[in-house]
């Protein structure tokens, strides 16, 4: 159940964040400033992490 969770909730926000970017490539005004998050994360093996970042 938790893995259909996470491929729903991946999918919601890919299609959101598309959109969002889509409206901000044809907007009129400037466009925002980029940013770089930092987020602390407790993992042991680095395939997880990838697959954290990646999602």
């Amino acid at each position: 159940m938790s893995t259909i969770w996470l491929v729903i909730m991946v999918g919601f926000y890919l299609v959101r964040s598309s959109l969002v970017v889509a409206w901000q490539s044809v907007r009129p005004s400037a466009p925002p400033q980029p940013a770089v998050l930092r987020a602390p994360m407790r993992l042991k093996s680095d395939f997880t992490l990838a697959l954290a970042v990646n999602s």
